[in-house]
C-alpha cells in the first residue's frame, strides 16, 4: 500500500545554550551541531527468539500467603520486595529482554513482562491519578485485568496497520537529512536501577550525525486523510505550530521512552495520507525529575501490593478501598479474610 505524501513538516524544539553545550560533549562531531555556535540559540505468538537469561516477570513476586499481612506489614513488605527488585535485574538481562520483545504486541514475553510495570502509555495517568477508585482502576489496567480486546476497533486496527508504512516513509525522510540513517524495531526496554518502569518505543534511530533516538509513531484515525481542522482540535496531541503539546499524555510518553532508553532525542512522528509531521523532541530532565517520583510511589504504594497479594483480582469488591497502603499511622486491619 502506498501513499504520496503532499507535505512533510519538520518542528524542532528549541535548544538553549546549555542544551547545545551538553550534546556537544556528548557528541562533539555530531553533524547537527558543528553549525551551532554557543550563541546561537494484539494477539500473542510463542515465537519469541530466546536471547539468553532473561529477569523474572514482576508477576512472579505473587504469594496468597501475604492476604493474611496487615496494611502495615504489607507496605513494610512492598518496601523490602522492591529495594530487592533494584538488585537482581542485570544489564544484561535487559538486552535479552529488548531482543526477546521487538514483536511488541506479538510477543508472549512481551505482555508478560509488561504486566506490573509502569509503561510510558500509563505514565500520564499514573502521575494524574487522584481518587481511590481511579487509583484501583489504574491499578487493574497496570495489572492488564480484564483486558479488552481492541484489535477490531477501527482507530486501533488503522493505527496498526499503518505503522509500518509510516515508519518507512520516515525512514526514507529522515535518510535525507541525515548520515547513514537506520531504524530497528524495538522491543521492551527496561532498566536495570527501575525494575517498575518500561518502555516499547516504536523504534530505535540511529545516524552518525547526531546519535541515537527513539521513535514514536502515530498515525491517529481521526485525521487519517490529513492534518486539516487539528489546529483547532484542542484533544489533539499537536498544537497549531505542529509542536507535541507538552501537557499531552504522549509527551509523558516520550519522555519516558527517553529515559528508560538513555536517548537525548524522540523523533514524534504524525503519519497521515497527506502529511508527516516529525517532531524531534528533546528530553526534558526537569519535567522527569518531577514525575519519576510519582511513578515510584504509585507502584510501591498501589501496584506492588497487587502484585504480591492479587488481592483485586481474587475479590475485587471487597478489596478494591482495602489494597492501597496507607501510611504507617493508619489503622491496621487485616485481610486474612480475603483468602481465596
Amino acid at each position: 500500500m502506498g501513499f504520496k505524501l503532499s507535505n512533510i513538516y519538520f518542528v524542532y524544539s528549541e535548544l538553549t545554550d546549555q542544551d547545545i553545550a551538553e550534546l556537544k560533549e556528548l557528541a562533539p562531531d555530531a553533524a547537527v551541531l558543528t553549525s551551532i555556535e554557543r550563541s546561537d540559540t494484539d494477539s500473542t505468538s510463542d515465537s519469541d527468539t530466546e536471547t539468553g537469561d532473561l529477569p523474572e516477570p514482576l508477576v512472579a513476586l505473587y504469594d496468597a500467603n501475604l492476604r493474611c499481612l496487615s496494611q502495615n506489614q504489607l507496605q513494610e513488605r512492598s518496601e523490602e520486595t522492591f529495594e530487592r527488585l533494584g538488585k537482581l535485574l542485570t544489564n544484561e538481562q535487559c538486552v535479552n529482554l529488548e531482543l526477546t520483545t521487538k514483536n511488541q504486541a506479538h510477543s508472549q514475553a512481551w505482555h508478560v513482562h509488561r504486566t506490573g510495570r509502569i509503561t510510558s502509555t500509563t505514565l500520564h495517568r499514573v502521575c494524574t491519578v487522584v481518587t481511590e477508585s481511579a487509583k484501583t482502576n489504574l491499578v487493574k489496567q497496570v495489572m492488564h485485568y480484564n483486558k479488552q480486546e481492541l484489535s477490531h476497533v477501527p482507530a486501533v486496527l488503522w493505527g496498526s496497520d499503518m505503522e509500518d508504512t509510516a515508519r518507512r516513509q520516515y525512514t526514507e525522510i529522515m535518510k535525507t537529512k541525515h548520515q547513514n540513517f537506520a531504524v530497528d524495531l524495538c522491543g521492551l526496554v527496561g532498566r536495570p536501577d527501575k525494575p517498575h518502569l518500561g518502555a516499547s518505543p516504536d523504534g530505535i534511530a540511529n545516524c552518525t550525525c547526531c546519535g541515537k533516538a527513539t521513535v514514536e509513531i502515530k498515525c491517529p484515525y481521526k485525521y487519517r486523510d490529513g492534518l486539516t481542522g487539528s489546529s483547532e482540535d484542542t484533544q489533539f496531541c499537536l498544537d497549531k505550530t505542529l509542536q507535541l503539546k507538552k501537557n499531552h499524555e504522549y509527551y509523558h510518553q516520550v519522555q519516558l521512552h527517553m529515559y528508560v532508553c538513555n536517548t537525548q532525542y524522540c523523533d514524534f512522528v504524525v503519519w497521515t495520507k497527506q502529511d508527516v509531521t516529525i517532531n524531534r523532541i528533546g528530553r526534558d530532565e526537569e519535567m522527569l525529575q518531577a514525575v519519576l517520583p510519582k511513578a515510584e510511589v504509585f507502584f510501591k504504594q498501589n501496584v506492588l501490593p497487587e502484585l504480591l497479594t492479587r488481592i483485586l483480582r481474587v475479590a475485587p469488591r471487597a478489596a478494591s478501598s482495602s489494597l492501597m497502603v496507607k501510611p504507617r499511622s493508619a489503622s491496621i486491619s487485616s485481610l486474612c479474610s480475603r483468602r481465596s
